[in-house]
């Protein structure tokens, strides 16, 4: 049990400094993620690779993902931007 007390009062004491870093990194490893999804939903188009999806439901898949990258990049550059004032 003292391991579980020790884990959360490190979490607590997490720094402003470490929890930024953690969230460059966490929105950081997002945007990869979408990038990775979006080159296999055009891949998946490009050799019409459907499933029981019609094209129009893969295609907006791939726009939904492209519309994440987006907000995520986004939310990247306001953690860049602090970094810089």
């Amino acid at each position: 049990m003292d391991n579980i007390y020790e884990i959360y009062n490190n979490i607590k004491n997490m720094t402003d400094q470490e929890i930024h870093e953690r969230a460059h990194s966490k929105v950081w490893s997002k945007i990869q993620n979408c990038n990775i999804t979006i080159l296999a939903n055009r891949e998946d188009i490009k050799h019409k690779r459907f499933g029981s999806l019609e094209p129009e439901d893969l295609d907006q898949i791939l726009q939904g993902n492209i519309i994440d990258r987006k907000v995520w990049s986004y939310i990247l550059t306001l953690i860049e931007k602090n970094d810089r004032d």
